[in-house]
């Protein structure tokens, strides 16, 4: 419920930034603060198949129009991606007074997130929403299919260090993160077929499968049947205007405890009866609303016992851009890639103004245009204002889906709020 408002709201006020806080990431807008604490909220959906509204309507659990069905329908392909997420979180920093060779830093802070990928083939979709009438007396080949869904509490620490050279500095930082599962679910189908017999008569069914639900997982903070750890750092150099960056985030796993079951299956099956009205509920989304127990009852899957991890979604980035102390353009760009199924590396551009508007105040216009992660070609637009204490950044870096929501992917809507001193 908490994920399905948030949501809404922030879609219906236009609010975003595409991406979490980061350590060391408001160095990049002046390095003279010594205390820094931000909040911030991040909704993001993109997929090079499913538009913008029918993302709202999985996100809410709520059934796929005809009209919509057949809009994805006409635009799939042989690979499918979508994702999702949503993020709230707090992040303090801080910094020592340092001297003429550099500072030692800090930082803490907790974050909700919840974070859905899907990766998927054409002949899973139509069996999904069109049934497996249209494949009577043939076979679909299913060669990789994934899901996973994964909401957690994070807490996070670390370290920094900025070291100064001239006209030129180099900063890191390096972190540890505490997570505790919320819920997660996951399944993998790989070199799966599906065979129709005339008038539906039985399936027969071939398939290496592995299926995993743990919802709904955490209740409240003293739970802990699933729970993980993973490591952060960052590496920055600043010479003059130009700032160069490589970080990394989220690398490790969630561990799941020994009173959990899972599901697991290479095998070969006929089976008699109505495979895909067992395992859905038709009141609700057919890419979210899955029952796994229903699906592992119909496939006679084995059921593993005991405790197995489930890695955490790690990113990697690169960026440089340009920012004037003063006033005048801004541009540059970066890379960044994750480890989830299906997902192509991210490239995006970016080019902009910084404008003066009063002593000790500015404020930053850039634009975006970017391909990859799991979505195709996106557009985006976003602005920051920094004075004295408070900076305040909003974005709308994934925009290309609120012109024709029922047609387009990409929504990236988002606020970031900080004060420092």
């Amino acid at each position: 419920m908490l994920r399905s408002l948030t949501l809404i709201g922030l879609l219906t006020f236009s609010i975003s930034l595409f991406a979490q806080q980061k350590p060391l990431e408001n160095l990049r807008y002046g390095d003279d603060f010594n205390q820094s604490f931000s909040v911030y909220g991040d909704v993001f959906q993109a997929s090079n198949v499913i538009p913008l509204s029918a993302a709202i309507r999985i996100v809410n659990n709520e059934p796929i129009s005809t009209k919509l069905r057949d809009n994805m329908a006409a635009k799939v392909r042989s690979s499918n991606r979508y994702e999702d997420w949503l993020r709230v979180g707090f992040l303090y920093e801080g910094f020592g007074k340092g001297d003429s060779t550099g500072r030692h830093g800090w930082y803490a802070g907790v974050e909700y997130s919840n974070q859905r990928q899907i990766f998927f083939p054409e002949d899973a979709f139509n069996l999904v929403f069109f049934g497996n009438a249209q494949y009577e007396d043939d076979t679909i080949f299913i060669p990789s299919l994934m899901f996973q869904d994964i909401s957690c509490n994070r807490i996070r620490g670390g370290y920094a260090r900025s070291i100064y050279n001239g006209d030129s500095k180099f900063s890191f930082s390096i972190g540890a993160s505490f997570y505790q599962s919320i819920g997660q679910t996951y399944f993998r189908f790989l070199n799966t077929s599906i065979y129709t017999a005339p008038d539906g008569e039985y399936l027969d069914i071939t398939y290496n499968t592995r299926l995993e639900q743990t919802n709904p997982g955490a209740r409240k903070l003293s739970d802990f049947n699933g729970f993980g750890f993973g490591l952060e750092f960052g590496l920055h150099w600043e010479k003059g205007a130009n700032k160069f960056g490589v970080t990394a985030d989220e690398l490790g796993l969630l561990t799941f405890k020994n009173d959990q079951e899972f599901y697991y299956g290479d095998s070969a099956i006929r089976y008699e009866g109505l495979i895909i009205d067992d395992i859905l509920n038709p009141s609700g989304s057919p890419l979210t609303d899955i029952s796994i127990d229903s699906l592992a009852k119909a496939l006679g899957l084995r059921i593993g016992e005991g405790s197995y991890s489930r890695r955490l979604p790690s990113t990697l980035a690169a960026y440089f851009i340009h920012i004037p102390d003063e006033k005048g353009a801004i541009y540059g760009g970066g890379i960044h890639t994750r480890v989830v199924t299906g997902y192509v590396p991210y490239i995006y551009g970016t080019g902009g103004y910084k404008f003066g508007i009063g002593q000790n105040a500015s404020t930053i216009l850039t634009g975006r245009v970017a391909y990859g992660g799991m979505g195709d070609f996106q557009l985006g637009i976003s602005n920051r204002w920094d004075f004295d204490l408070v900076y305040f950044d909003i974005s709308m870096n994934s925009m290309l889906g609120f012109f024709s929501p029922e047609n387009l992917p990409g929504g990236a809507l988002a606020l970031s709020l900080g004060f420092r001193y």
